[in-house]
């Protein structure tokens, strides 16, 4: 009985080292360093246990573990996260806009600088795509303030939260395969998954991407191995490719193009600061 109520105290201590390690930055900062400590199998499965007596939403979990160890995950890595002190539910997000310079001089200015200091990039992209140059920096503008506004949510409590807390099945659903998704690749990118901030709506990345779409058009744009939203080629390529699969043709001048743009966001009012931006860098651009 003494020795395994040690073994208990042991492993919450393991667990509390972890978690406070990941955050403070005295463990390195991605889950593959989790691994680096080489537990053996027995405290691997105590951590486990330890997870699995004190959760309150038991069912989910294991259903989503399941889910998520067909894509590299250990159960007790798994375990670790969901116990993270970081994790916590939020109340009413919302998000502060930065927008209210994106007309300004320097505003226009840092734009007409990106489309001069990245244009073999950008050209680049506009070959492969289809996609002008004026509106994916535009586009990068609006999302995130050219990579500068990245949101004050963590994205894990953001869908962790939906997931367990929203009224509606639609939404809980919805949420639980976001935040299947974030943790996939924050497995593929070695992130912490508590590292990451977002929107209030969970979009993430200087291309601003919810994690579904994230897996589904985002691009290796430097041809590293890895999609990292966070680099530049990667956002650049990935806006690019977004619009063109829903419909964005360089030289065409009709609905479906703003309709390319909308399905980034769903506002016509978006689409409207898309457009006026791209005109006030564009050299001589007048996208209508």
């Amino acid at each position: 009985m003494i020795k395994r109520l040690l073994i208990t105290t042991a492993v919450i201590f393991l667990i509390s080292m972890l978690i406070d390690g990941l955050s403070t930055g005295t463990v390195d900062d991605s889950i593959e360093n989790i691994g680096e400590l080489q537990l053996t199998p027995f405290l691997k499965a105590q951590i486990v246990d330890y997870f699995w007596q004190n959760t309150k939403y038991k069912t989910k979990h294991k259903a989503l573990f399941k889910d998520l160890e067909k894509h590299g995950y250990e159960e007790w890595e798994l375990a670790v996260i969901f116990s993270d002190h970081r994790i916590e539910f939020i109340e009413e997000p919302k998000d502060t806009s930065y927008l209210d310079s994106l007309f300004s001089e320097k505003s226009i200015q840092k734009g007409k600088d990106i489309l001069v200091e990245h244009d073999s990039l950008l050209r680049a992209v506009e070959d492969k795509y289809g996609a002008d140059r004026e509106i994916i920096v535009s586009t990068w503008r609006v999302e995130s303030n050219l990579g500068e506004f990245l949101g004050f949510y963590r994205v894990f409590n953001v869908f962790y939260t939906k997931w367990l807390r929203a009224s509606r099945y639609k939404i809980r659903k919805y949420a639980r395969n976001e935040l299947k998704c974030f943790l996939i690749i924050c497995k593929e990118n070695d992130w912490d998954p508590l590292t990451i901030y977002g929107s209030c709506a969970g979009a993430f990345g200087w291309a601003q991407f919810i994690p579904s779409s994230y897996r589904r058009w985002a691009v290796d744009g430097d041809g590293d191995g890895k999609i990292n939203l966070f680099t530049l080629a990667d956002a650049l390529y990935s806006i690019a490719n977004y619009l063109k699969e829903f419909g964005w043709r360089q030289e065409r001048w009709d609905r479906r193009n703003k309709r390319a743009i909308y399905a980034y966001n769903h506002s016509w009012g978006y689409v409207k600061l898309v457009y006026k931006y791209a005109n006030k860098i564009g050299f001589g651009s007048n996208f209508k």
